[in-house]
């Protein structure tokens, strides 16, 4: 049986929005479980709006790989961080891409 998707609802700044940048959250996450972050925040200093990201059964799985490590402390933190991650990183892979892999 096929895994579903996973919504989740966190509060992100307009500048972190995006459906292109939420398409790459997958392999955003991934890469954070790697040890790589954000050099900064965007939109750090923006209002932060309640915003749905979807993730996909591997995307869900390093991001539960992240809120077991101490370095991150909720969910909203760490989606943030990989939401900058793939803004400074333009070229990164879709996260349907990252699903198949």
């Amino acid at each position: 049986m096929a895994e579903q998707d996973t919504i989740i609802q966190v509060r992100l700044p307009e500048t972190l929005r995006s459906m292109e940048l939420r398409a790459r959250l997958g392999i955003a996450l991934f890469y954070l479980t790697l040890g790589r972050t954000p050099a900064q925040i965007p939109g750090n200093g923006e209002k932060r709006i309640n915003t749905k990201v979807r993730l996909g059964p591997r995307g869900k799985k390093c991001l539960d790989e992240l809120l077991a490590r101490p370095d991150y402390t909720s969910k909203n933190q760490i989606i943030l961080h990989a939401l900058a991650y793939a803004y400074e990183r333009p070229r990164l892979l879709l996260c349907s891409n990252f699903e198949n892999i």
